[in-house]
């Protein structure tokens, strides 16, 4: 599901010490809801409300962070298995970087092969200290982003998609902006590093721009000899009318090809009146998740969203399992109950009083009746479902049908601090009694909280134990 087109998300891009909001337009063009300092927002020095009231409903799907933010490293390592490539990495990332201890949380790799011989993976990683107080930052006002990348793993992207041999040797991409021109390098596919070139007066000559710019890139490509120990292939251009790849190609003297509309549909990129940095060209599409560009997420909030699916798959097996069970029950008890049609013996039929028929009908409808008004389990479960936050994860749940039917739900709730968890049980109790009259006598009172003595308090949250229960119409 494309989360960036949806109504009710917004895109967090941190640019020159600015945290900007970014929202979708009502006719799918891109406006900053407010741009605030970075520094005041990490310090709280926007007093209570340091965010806009219109951010409080949204989901913030991505988060998009200056490149330098982001180390990414080779390791030689032959295994493949997940448990032990994980373990592996935060070991080594906690040995480099001792002064940031969270960055264990923070980093993603790729297996490759380094050459024939020997396995290898690419690890990228958050490894500025900004970067793990911003995220804990929006975790507290509601704000958590669904993933956290960089615009150079966005050009990656589109790179791979536009460019058959991206994966083979080194490639140049050079950005011209409105106020800076943007390298990017890559090895292998891999992303490698990218450098910033501002050009603070823009009253500057265009062959002294060029200049500029073509002594910065031999710069590049002599630190990208040193780090890849290779040398760069192919130069490429994205489409500007701010540099002409023809005039780029003599100073430097080597080909360079420019890309066309690789800076997205221009209809939808991003029409602002403030500058965005690296991010300025891209559109709502480049942005979506399904493009499938590198980014990072804290590794609790990931294993929990690859649970996600397997907590659907488990509620609609046992729906399917709840349905086929009923209907064999049902054809059972059809088959056992005695004829209510006359019955043929010995050639004749024998008829049966019309009073004792009427009677077996109208026991029969009593019967189907009472169990219509029965609740339907399936539906009990859905409803209780959609009507817990994301925050709750259901540990056990029962629904009885026979006697008193009633539900009753346990499970763990994660939440900053007593407050937020007050407001999210209340959510739950708003819900529940839209959909079920058993539960409008349900309160606070009735719900019982137990904070969760064995886990420790991690990013800004802590678990409680929640249990409840409330009776069936």
């Amino acid at each position: 599901m494309n989360m960036i087109k949806q109504r009710n998300t917004l895109t967090t891009i941190v640019n020159n010490e600015d945290l900007s909001f970014v929202v979708p337009g009502p006719s799918g063009e891109v406006r900053i809801l407010e741009s605030i300092s970075l520094d005041q927002f990490l310090n709280g020095d926007r007093g209570p409300d340091p965010v806009p009231e219109e951010l409080s409903n949204r989901v913030n799907s991505l988060l998009i962070v200056p490149d330098y933010w982001f180390g990414n490293v080779t390791y030689k390592f032959q295994s493949r298995k997940k448990s032990i490539i994980e373990a592996f990495i935060e070991r080594k990332l906690l040995a480099d970087h001792p002064d940031l201890p969270d960055i264990k949380y923070f980093f993603g790799y790729i297996p490759h092969e380094i050459n024939q011989k020997e396995k290898g993976l690419y690890v990228y990683f958050l490894q500025e200290s900004k970067s793990f107080q911003l995220y804990a930052q929006l975790v507290k006002y509601d704000l958590t982003p669904h993933c956290i990348t960089a615009p150079a793993f966005v050009w990656g992207e589109k790179l791979r998609e536009k460019i058959p041999d991206f994966h083979n040797g080194g490639k140049c991409l050079v950005n011209m902006l409105s106020k800076e021109c943007l390298l990017y390098f890559f090895f292998q596919g891999f992303f490698l590093f990218s450098r910033s070139i501002i050009f603070p007066d823009t009253q500057m000559e265009s062959s002294e721009k060029l200049n500029t710019l073509t002594y910065e890139i031999n710069q590049s490509f002599h630190l990208f000899s040193q780090k890849a120990k290779a040398g760069i292939d192919q130069v490429y251009t994205a489409s500007s009318k701010q540099i002409d790849a023809g005039e780029l190609s003599d100073t430097l003297g080597r080909a360079v090809k420019k890309l066309e509309d690789l800076g997205g549909n221009r209809q939808n990129a991003p029409a602002m009146g403030k500058h965005l940095g690296a991010a300025e060209r891209f559109s709502l599409s480049d942005l979506s998740p399904s493009r499938k560009f590198l980014s990072v997420l804290h590794q609790q909030q990931r294993k929990e969203m690859e649970w996600v699916p397997v907590q659907t798959v488990g509620i609609a097996v046992g729906l399917i399992l709840l349905l086929i069970f009923g209907a064999e029950s049902f054809f059972l008890w059809k088959f056992s109950q005695p004829s209510l049609l006359p019955t043929a013996r010995a050639g004749n039929m024998a008829e049966t009083d019309p009073s004792q028929t009427i009677l077996k009908y109208n026991e029969a409808l009593d019967f189907l009746a009472s169990e219509s008004a029965r609740p339907s389990p399936q539906d009990t479960i859905l409803k209780v479902v959609k009507s817990l936050p994301a925050n709750f994860v259901i540990k056990e749940m029962t629904v009885e049908v026979e006697g008193t039917p009633a539900v009753h739900i346990k499970g763990v709730m994660k939440a900053p601090g007593p407050e937020k968890l007050k407001n999210s049980i209340g959510y739950i109790l708003d819900n529940l009694k839209k959909y079920f009259q058993g539960a409008l006598s349900l309160s606070l009172q009735n719900i019982d909280v137990e904070l969760d003595k064995f886990s420790d308090m991690q990013q800004g949250y802590q678990k409680y134990m929640v249990k409840f229960g409330f009776n069936l119409p």
